[in-house]
Order: structure tokens, then sequence, then C-alpha cells
């Protein structure tokens, strides 16, 4: 195919396009939304685009994943998140959907501003070793948050995902210093996220086993690390495994 078309085959946009080498874009029409609008976050242009130029808009642009066209008016619309079951929406008729894929795993979202596939998952086992065995399985791993960048999608994923303030298992602990999963140092600079390591547990004292990182995100602008003993952790946490476009 020649470097700059796109083609649509079943409703998915197959984008080629030339950044600063070339890349190959999927994206494939929401089985499960239309007609809805994001009530914020997104980058609109009205009566120019066709559906072919509004796909290409957003390949050039590294925050976009989502795409918001109607066909009717030519309006583009260009989103950072994935739709998601509590992302606040408005009525749209005649909006078609359409969504960044490429995960190695189907169930994953794409996050093209973290480099990353992830995807939420809940536990009766509470213990790091099952929930890092979880990850490993699928060929990812459990979630760092060494980037101020991760943390603000992060937050805003969650709330979309679950409607109400969470608390989530991270790729973090002690072992061997206060580590993450990718081997970088805990250093926490966000401004909204409140450090609370202090290698105990309440819950279980003494801990007969080394401290690891829960995440409570109550908003995007209130966040606090925290650690448990690592058989006492969140029974909901974030694999994440590379996006390669």
């Amino acid at each position: 195919m020649a470097m700059g078309m796109l083609c649509v085959i079943l409703n998915v946009f197959c984008l080629y396009c030339v950044l600063s080498e070339a890349i190959q874009l999927y994206f494939g029409k929401s089985i499960l939304y239309s007609n809805v609008l994001p009530d914020q976050g997104l980058n609109s242009t009205q009566g120019q685009l066709s559906s072919i130029n509004c796909a290409k808009l957003c390949a050039d642009q590294k925050y976009c994943q989502t795409i918001f066209y109607k066909p009717m008016t030519n309006m583009c619309s260009l989103y950072k998140y994935p739709l998601l079951k509590y992302t606040p929406t408005s009525s749209e008729p005649g909006i078609e959907v359409y969504e960044l894929e490429g995960c190695p795993h189907p169930e994953f979202d794409v996050s093209r501003e973290i480099g990353m596939c992830l995807k939420v998952y809940q536990t009766t086992n509470f213990t790091y070793s099952y929930i890092t065995s979880v990850c490993n399985q699928e060929g990812g791993e459990l979630i760092s948050l060494d980037t101020d960048t991760k943390i603000d999608f992060l937050s805003a994923y969650l709330l979309m995902h679950f409607g109400t303030p969470v608390g989530i298992t991270v790729g973090l602990d002690n072992s061997a210093g206060w580590k993450w999963t990718n081997g970088e140092p805990l250093s926490i600079s966000h401004p909204n996220v409140v450090n609370g390591i202090n290698n105990y547990d309440m819950a279980m004292d003494p801990c007969e086993s080394n401290y690891c990182g829960i995440l409570s995100v109550y908003s995007t602008s209130d966040m606090t690390l925290y650690d448990n003993c690592c058989n006492n952790l969140a029974s909901f946490f974030v694999c994440t495994m590379p996006y390669q476009q």
C-alpha cells in the first residue's frame, strides 16, 4: 500500500502516515459506543475534514487515540483516552466512534501518550506474587508510575473505568529498595500525590513479607501512594505492556 493512503475495511481505518518515520495505525469502529461525545477534553474541527483526513490528524497528535466523526457535517473530534463505562458524555446524533487498536491482547486499552497497553484486573488473592504472575502470564507487568504523565493518565483512566474513587495495587515493592517494576527507583514529584510510604501495615503487623505499593485515586487532583504488607494488597490492579506502533 502506498505511503499516505488510508483504506476502510470492515469498518477499520488502516492508516499509513509519515511522522519522524513510517508508522501504521489501526482505528476500529466501536461496537459499544456511537452518537455520544465526551463532555470535556475534546479537540474538534467543524466542517473541514473527511474521515480519512480526520484519522490522519489523529495520527499526527501523539496524545490522540479516539476519533469522534460526524459524516453529515464533517465534524472531527480527537480524544486522548479510550471511551470507558463512566466517561462523562453527552448525546450527539450521527457520531461514529473509532478507537485505536494494536495491543497484543484486544481486551487491553491503548495509551499512545504513555506508550502502553493497559488493563484493570480484580482478584481475591491479595498477594504481590500472585498479582505479578497474572500480569506476567499476559506478557506484561504491573504498572510502574515513574513519570507524572503516567500518573495523570492512570488517574483519569481509573475514574472513567470505575466511576468512583478506587485503590489499586501498583508495580512497587521494597525487596531491593523501593523500586518500580520497570527498575526505576521510587521518586514521587507529582504535586497531587501524597507519598505515604512508611513500611508499616496496621492490619498485618508484624508483616511476614516485604512491603508493596497501593495507589488510592480520589480524584485527578487527590491521590495517595502508600504501602501494605505484600500479602495484604488491593483487589484491583493494572497490568501493562508496551504499545508498539
